[in-house]
């Protein structure tokens, strides 16, 4: 219980807080933004943590050992805002907060080739369910169930949470828009009649030589 009351996501269990969460892969690196709205004057509560008491040195935001988010407050007419980044260039993003806490079920796969998340089942951060999610990279996407997708322009986005989670699959090696080269197979019923015609050319061509030589 004391655990969970340190964790960051006990934060957003409450009213009054919407988020965005942002992931991208480029360059070969993970990188993470968690964005909080909290409605201003909630804080005024006795009962209520704001996020404006969140700071860089929080156990809240702490991902292992001395590894935190980055912590940026800032606010808006109606909004204080969050804004916890991180660059995954010497962790793995399994130790992200969202794979951690947030998902019953979660699945990250470093292979040779690609990386594969799945998160799904019941979501215990309750400010996720209705956060819009985006996924960006500048390598190809081989699977996915965003919402949205602009192959493109390498953004998948996830309206709202559904049963089905969230689910990518990206390569570690090819880039955004690559097309796989393949081999034009010509069917037997157009190649039998090319050959049978070339042959008849071919013996034609033999046969005027011929008779022109002996001339």
């Amino acid at each position: 219980m004391k655990k969970k009351l340190l964790v960051l996501i006990g934060l957003f269990l409450l009213t009054g807080c919407t988020a965005e969460y942002n992931l991208t892969y480029e360059n070969n690196v993970f990188d993470e933004e968690i964005i909080i709205y909290e409605d201003k004057g909630i804080e005024d509560d006795d009962s209520f943590v704001s996020i404006t008491d969140i700071n860089e040195n929080d156990e809240r935001v702490k991902l292992s050992d001395n590894k935190y988010y980055k912590v940026s407050l800032s606010n808006d007419n109606t909004h204080n805002i969050l804004k916890l980044n991180y660059t995954y260039d010497d962790l793995s993003l399994k130790e992200s907060k969202v794979f951690e806490e947030c998902f019953e079920v979660k699945s990250f796969m470093d292979e040779k080739d690609y990386y594969y998340i799945h998160l799904s089942g019941d979501v215990t951060c309750e400010y996720l369910t209705s956060a819009k999610i985006t996924f960006r990279t500048d390598k190809k996407v081989l699977k996915t169930n965003a919402t949205t997708k602009d192959e493109k322009d390498g953004t998948y986005t996830w309206d709202k949470l559904t049963s089905d989670g969230v689910e990518i699959q990206v390569s570690k090696n090819l880039d955004k828009g690559y097309t796989p080269r393949t081999k034009t197979m010509i069917p037997w019923y157009v190649s039998i009649p090319l050959f049978v015609a070339l042959g008849i050319v071919v013996f034609v061509l033999i046969k005027y030589i011929k008779q022109n030589n002996n001339y």
